[in-house]
């Protein structure tokens, strides 16, 4: 809908984008530390309460070793929902087991990597700003790229997506694809402009 809408509105989807995945974490922190007070509406199902409660406990584990967690692994063996039950061996949460497992210095990490990614798509369209106006599918390409980013890290703050190798790689194929493609269509409209002794398109 974006790319459709316009370039102008593609390039503020990118940027909006790391906000709602820091939104989508802060509600799970909040789930967590709440869903045992009766003062606090729960979703009552089985399988959500069961996942409140693992973010729980990976809010604990978190607290009780912030700085580098428990290790790599390890919070099927520390979790006592994950001991009692084989098949809840993730937190349901790709950053609150990170939290638990590598401590503050695994989620630091874990959030510069994600702000390297979104901001791979950034700076191509402040650069290629110029030739984007010319090419509405070099706008799609950034806002797919953006939404498939955008997607897997608000999937991977309620649910154990990020475990699955299948779905990072396809993830990282498209904006790999779409972050290439700008720099390729920048350089392709500026070069000619260069050789010609005329002002670059920026």
């Amino acid at each position: 809908f974006a790319a459709i809408a316009g370039h102008r509105l593609g390039r503020w989807v990118v940027w909006v984008a790391p906000f709602v995945v820091l939104a989508a974490v802060t509600v799970t922190i909040v789930l967590g530390l709440t869903h045992t007070n009766p003062a606090i509406p729960t979703f009552v199902d089985e399988l959500s309460e069961r996942r409140a409660l693992l973010w729980q406990e990976a809010l604990e584990i978190s607290a009780e070793e912030p700085v580098f967690g428990v290790g790599p692994g390890m919070f099927d063996q520390t979790s006592p929902t994950a001991m009692a039950d084989a098949d809840a061996g993730w937190a349901h949460s790709a950053y609150l087991q990170i939290a638990a497992e590598t401590g503050v210095v695994g989620v630091t990490l874990l959030g510069l990597l994600l702000l390297w990614v979104f901001g791979a798509l950034r700076p191509i369209i402040g650069a290629t700003f110029g030739a984007l106006h010319r090419s509405r599918q070099d706008v799609r390409l950034i806002v797919i790229g953006a939404a498939a980013m955008t997607a897997v890290a608000i999937h991977a703050a309620i649910d154990y997506v990020a475990h699955f190798p299948t779905v990072l790689i396809f993830a990282a194929l498209i904006i790999g694809l779409a972050s290439s493609r700008h720099r390729l269509a920048g350089r392709a409209w500026q070069l000619p402009n260069a050789r010609a002794g005329g002002p670059a398109i920026r």
